[in-house]
């Protein structure tokens, strides 16, 4: 187990090692505030010709990066839609042609 200190925050991560070809031996740190205790079995998934890039066979440990970098700003696109004031309902969007991006307002408003 390894640990990190900034400030009074402490967060525990796992440290794993591995050996790919069975004569080398791989480190990596694991996802912080997972608990696997010392010696415990750990699948891990990394690629064959680059056994650095490795991690931890999890859906929390292979996707969050992805559900972070892709869910936010989706979430954000998806709140500034429904929102009445900024476009109301029935506006219309034309995407793909020249401007790229397009708003029709809405008739009658």
């Amino acid at each position: 187990m390894g640990k990190t200190i900034n400030g009074q925050l402490t967060s525990t991560y796992p440290v794993i090692s591995f050996s790919s070809t069975g004569k080398d031996t791989v480190w990596f740190n694991g996802q912080d505030d997972l608990v696997y205790t010392p010696g415990q079995p750990v699948p891990v998934r990394y690629l064959q010709h680059d056994p650095t890039d490795a991690r931890i066979n999890t859906l929390y440990s292979l996707w969050i990066d992805v559900l972070i970098i892709a869910g936010v700003p989706c979430l954000m696109v998806l709140l500034i839609y429904l929102h009445r004031s900024i476009f109301p309902k029935g506006t219309k969007f034309l995407i793909g042609k020249k401007p790229f991006f397009q708003v029709i307002p809405v008739e009658g408003s």
